[in-house]
């Protein structure tokens, strides 16, 4: 089959061949087009400026850190606040402290001990509470050992009780009528005398009872508690 070109007939083949090798003239044209002077030119005049370079990352470096700087310790010294010496505090035992330590700064040793070797009546207690609570500490200018006992109508309730600085807490049951209550000193400590500061609580939680003692070993300070 041959297509007729002027008066001279094209074989059908070469056609197609032709047809075959236009693309690719097209594309060579296309290239070499781009490639003259390795760059395009700007369309309608603009000035598309240099490129922008891509923003850097950050890697964060996981075995490269600093080591982080430790707090700051507090100047402020560490206590334990007793919550029982906070709220039956007496003021007046500030003033007795700092007369204890007036007389162990003039001679303690020089003080007449005998006086302190007797017993002490420390009043009659009346009541409707089923219990006391009677908290107790050491009394003097500062915790030198000082022990006691205590004894409800001649039975002992608990002995030792170490005076520390805070108070601490014991609970007394009531008889119904007449209960003595004895606090016996077990020693004197570094210090004579023997010295403690207590208060006594009912079981509405008021203060019905607060004082002081100062005893030789073997004396003892007492009340009389009469349940209503």
């Amino acid at each position: 089959m041959a297509y007729i070109y002027g008066d001279k007939p094209v074989p059908m083949r070469n056609v197609f061949y032709l047809l075959l090798l236009l693309p690719v003239f097209h594309l060579r044209a296309q290239n070499e087009f781009l490639n003259k002077n390795n760059s395009l030119a700007p369309v309608g005049g603009i000035n598309m400026g240099a490129p922008s370079s891509a923003p850097s990352v950050y890697t964060p470096n996981v075995f490269n850190k600093d080591k982080p700087t430790a707090a700051p310790k507090s100047t402020i010294p560490e206590k334990e606040v007793d919550m029982a010496t906070q709220q039956f505090a007496n003021p007046g035992d500030v003033y007795k402290d700092k007369l204890n330590k007036k007389l162990m700064a003039e001679g303690g040793a020089n003080i007449d001990m005998s006086q302190f070797r007797r017993n002490i009546d420390l009043g009659e207690i009346k009541t409707q509470s089923e219990y006391l609570l009677v908290l107790y500490r050491d009394g003097g200018a500062s915790v030198d050992g000082d022990e006691v006992k205590l004894l409800v109508n001649g039975t002992v309730e608990k002995s030792p009780m170490f005076l520390g600085y805070d108070y601490k807490q014991l609970r007394i049951n009531l008889a119904k009528g007449f209960n003595k209550i004895d606090f016996e000193a077990l020693n004197e400590g570094l210090y004579a005398p023997n010295t403690a500061t207590f208060r006594i609580i009912d079981d509405k939680g008021n203060v019905i009872a607060a004082n002081h003692w100062d005893l030789g070993t073997g004396f003892k300070a007492s009340y009389m508690v009469i349940k209503e």
